[in-house]
């Protein structure tokens, strides 16, 4: 389980995350929803170790990952939003490094490479710098190094962005698999019908702020609407701005 109580983050003056208290469970598939700049990505950080909290306290299976990240990224496969790779290395190369950081044997970790190679495609790459693959590919890539040790925690920022459609299927149903084996599954996306299609447990964020959590029949209730669209403007009172990109848009 992950437990945020009463964090907050700031960059300079702006806050990215305000007093956010949460418990994140495993056994579903939790998804982060919101805009870009809602703070998902720094939520997601923030369980890495990769940055601290000004304020409050992040527990992750028993351990603060601002005291003591490694023990955390040990069981954690992550997919950055960005393009977080080496791309001096080839695709196999890339795979084994990040085998040899995880710890797996020598055979084992050959089983798994190949295993995560078939998975997501990447065959007739494996000898292809990384620096020369194209968006979708290196996406592929972070995936496979992902899934690459079989990790208790998935954090996956905005994992369908650029993916092959049979890959992000795919990906949707072993999710979903995934968390039926008490793996817990928290994955961010501004995709309201990738949220609706997947999500065991909503967080919607808005500017740092959590304005909903819930399955997504309640998080409807709570808006008093049908669709997570309707749900989503309403509960971050977007309606006017939408009406006013659109007057923009209509000249």
């Amino acid at each position: 389980m992950i437990v945020f109580q009463s964090v907050s983050k700031y960059y300079g003056e702006t806050p990215a995350l305000e007093n956010i208290s949460l418990r994140i469970e495993p056994g579903k598939v939790n998804v982060l929803l919101g805009p870009n700049g809602s703070g998902k990505t720094t939520l997601m950080k923030l369980i890495l170790g990769i940055i601290k909290p000004d304020t409050g306290k992040i527990v992750v299976y028993g351990h603060d990952p601002a005291r003591d990240p490694i023990p955390i990224r040990r069981i954690i496969g992550y997919v950055p939003e960005d393009d977080a790779l080496y791309h001096s290395l080839r695709v196999k190369e890339y795979l084994e490094f990040v085998a040899r950081i995880y710890g797996l044997k020598q055979d084992i970790a050959k089983r798994s490479i190949e295993r995560v190679i078939d998975a997501f495609m990447l065959r007739d790459k494996i000898n292809e710098f990384i620096g020369s693959l194209s968006h979708g590919y290196k996406r592929r890539v972070l995936l496979a190094a992902a899934f690459i040790h079989d990790p208790l925690i998935y954090l996956l920022d905005e994992p369908f962005i650029g993916i092959d459609p049979r890959i992000a299927r795919a990906l949707k149903t072993v999710l979903k698999n995934k968390a039926t084996k008490e793996c817990l599954i928290l994955l961010s996306t501004h995709v309201l019908e990738i949220a609706e299609a997947l999500a065991d447990n909503i967080i919607l964020l808005y500017k740092g702020r959590i304005i909903s959590t819930g399955s997504v029949e309640e998080v409807l209730e709570k808006a008093r609407t049908e669709g997570l669209e309707e749900a989503f403007l309403s509960l971050t009172r977007s309606k006017l701005q939408v009406e006013e990109i659109i007057k923009a848009l209509m000249g």
